[in-house]
Formats: structure tokens, sequence, C-alpha cells
């Protein structure tokens, strides 16, 4: 809750240690996946706002790919990392070169991956164990990615104003389809739900 409150403040780069230790303790010590994948995004929403757009892109895909996610009671071998992508780092060339314009040709694989809407699929297999919110939090990183590499505009070419118009009206309209909406309530009902669990668990001294 304070990673996500730093967040909320616009702290990102108080925000980003806490989520690195919050990704250790959830994916090595209590070997939550949903905690694991929940840190991950916190943290990309974290480095997208500070900047660091590619080490944010490299989080989006190891969420979206199901990658280096705990296991309870399964033991590490080499063959088990290889398996599960421990460590799992994508190819140089899925890369974004943040010293490099958007429109660099460097840099076109990564925007063109970031456009493409979310796999059905894939969000079937994260709601098996992820909550509504977390969900509707992977979308929200794919449009503040995209606004962050939109926002920019490149006045030494004008010409090239086509992309930055693309990617912030794919962003414009994931939003609009109903997920600032989604992830407000999906917060509240968490919320509720936790007082719910504070209050059942209170004990009433009820006198003899």
């Amino acid at each position: 809750m304070t990673t996500q409150a730093l967040i909320d403040a616009d702290l990102f780069e108080k925000a980003l240690p806490l989520s690195s230790l919050m990704e250790y303790i959830a994916s090595d010590i209590s070997k939550s996946k949903i905690l694991t994948v929940k840190a991950r995004l916190l943290k990309a929403l974290a480095l997208t706002e500070v900047g660091y757009i590619n080490e944010a892109y490299q989080l989006y895909n190891r969420v979206l790919s199901l990658k280096d996610l705990p296991k309870i009671g399964s033991r590490e071998s080499d063959f088990t990392v290889k398996k599960e992508g421990k460590n799992f780092y994508f190819p140089y060339s899925q890369r974004y070169h943040n010293n490099l314009p958007p429109e660099h040709e460097k840099n076109t694989e990564a925007i063109q991956n970031i456009l493409k809407v979310i796999p059905p699929e894939i969000l079937t297999q994260l709601k098996k164990f992820c909550s509504p919110y977390v969900v509707e939090l992977l979308q929200y990183l794919r449009c503040s990615l995209l606004v962050r590499i939109g926002e920019s505009e490149n006045v030494e070419a004008p010409e090239k104003g086509e992309l930055r118009l693309q990617v912030l009206k794919a962003s414009e309209e994931s939003l609009r389809t109903g997920i600032l909406k989604n992830m407000q309530a999906n917060e509240e009902v968490g919320y509720l739900r936790d007082r719910i669990e504070q209050l059942s668990i209170k004990q009433i001294d009820i006198p003899e």
C-alpha cells in the first residue's frame, strides 16, 4: 500500500526502492504470484514516470510472457530455471532505446509491441491467480507507456508527428474503454473487503 501511495502522490523515485523490495519479498520469500506481478507493475509504472521506458517495457514484457514467477514447493535446478524463465532477458532487438527518439528505427519494434492490444488469452491466464485490479493495472501500464512515448514532440522533424499521434490515440482509446473506471471500482472493492475483514476479526469482550 505504501508503494501505491507514493505513486499516487507522484513520488515515483521514492516508490522505486520499495517496489523492488516488494518484488524480492513476493518472489523469493513469500512465493506469491499475484504480489510478484503487482510489484513488477508498480515498479514499471514508477520507471515509466521517471523516464526509464526500456526498463519499464522489459517488466511489461516479463508480465505478459508469464516468466519468472514463483512456485511453492518446487526445487530450483538448472532445468527448472531454464523452463520457468528465471532471470529471463529478452533479445537486444526488443529493447527500447531511451537515448533515441521514438521515431528512430531501433525503437520501432518496441513501440509496435506496446501498441498491440494485450491478447485475451494472456489476460485469462493472469485472471486465474491475479485480482481484477492487478489485471487492470497491466492495461493501465500499457497506456502509461504509450503516453510517455508520445508526449515528447520532435520539433526538428515535425513531419514525423504521425507516430506520436498514433501512440497517443491508441492510449486514449484504451483508457476510454473503461480501464480507469474499472481500476477505481476494483480499488474500492478491495478497500471494502479489507475493512470487512478487519471488522470481522475484532474480538468483542462479552461480560459473563
